[in-house]
């Protein structure tokens, strides 16, 4: 048995009407976990009189996805339904619908209403006293469930829906994550990925692979890639395929561009034992 936690939705930035300065730095903010200095920006834009409609409406959006991922759900559903009274073109440009519909999904009725009466809020409040120890998250049995398929399949969607982006970044590193899998706890319980018997093994690696080419392709500059390009290495190694090993930690060591940095020191050390 196993909880599901479902994503939150991260903020996607629009250039259409915002200077280049106030996406930035609002941008900045979200990266260092300053939400709140971004919905100032956000929130100057979405009330200031002179601001032009498309601005308002990006600000408004992205007033909604910042809720979002705080988990103010009603807060992000009042903002999201304020952009489609006031700016529906927008809206759809944004899949307002589409993210309200989605949110219902996860979320279920729950979502939709908003408690803004005092008397409903303590009515709801003794009820939970009577019941304090109740889960109102839904636990999901997953044996049975192909998990890394179903779970690269939403990594998948951001790749696909946002490419380029942070979001999409992060998702090429949880796929590959995903797919490296992981040891089962229990005595029954399955291993996958690298961890998997030999035949999978195989499969996962060249998996890992595809993973890696195409997120270099994309992120040609990006740290986490020798640290992939190891784990691939130490993949082989496991399956003691001494000739692939090699040929992956002497692309780590080449591609360490004279930084001299930590996965160039641990791959000269294992070239020097391969086969052990």
């Amino acid at each position: 048995m196993k909880q599901i936690i479902f994503p939150t939705i991260t903020a996607a930035f629009f250039a259409g009407g915002l200077s280049a300065s106030t996406i930035d730095t609002a941008e900045r903010f979200l990266e260092h976990n300053l939400s709140d200095r971004a919905k100032e920006i956000f929130i100057e834009i979405a009330t200031g009189a002179d601001s032009p409609q498309n601005e308002k409406a990006t600000a408004i959006y992205q007033l909604g996805s910042i809720a979002f991922n705080e988990g103010n759900i009603d807060t992000a559903i009042r903002e999201w339904r304020l952009l489609q009274e006031n700016y529906p073109e927008q809206a759809t440009e944004f899949d307002i619908e589409g993210k309200l519909k989605r949110i219902s999904d996860i979320y279920g009725d729950s979502a939709e209403q908003d408690l803004q009466n005092a008397i409903a809020q303590s009515y709801i409040k003794n009820g939970d006293f009577y019941t304090d120890e109740k889960s109102e998250t839904t636990t999901i049995d997953t044996s049975w469930i192909p998990v890394i398929d179903a779970s690269v399949a939403w990594y998948d969607r951001v790749i696909e829906e946002f490419p380029g982006t942070f979001e999409a970044k992060k998702a090429y590193l949880k796929k590959f994550a995903a797919y490296v899998g992981w040891r089962g706890r229990g005595q029954y319980d399955k291993n996958f990925g690298l961890y998997a018997d030999n035949y999978q093994v195989t499969q996962t690696l060249a998996k890992l692979e595809e993973i890696l080419s195409e997120f270099e392709a994309v992120f040609p500059d990006d740290p986490n890639l020798q640290r992939m390009r190891y784990t691939i290495a130490q993949g082989y190694w496991r399956k003691k395929d001494w000739a692939k090993t090699r040929e992956w930690l002497t692309l780590i060591i080449e591609s360490d561009d004279g930084v001299n940095g930590f996965w160039k020191d641990v791959a000269e050390w294992r070239l020097k034992k391969v086969e052990y």
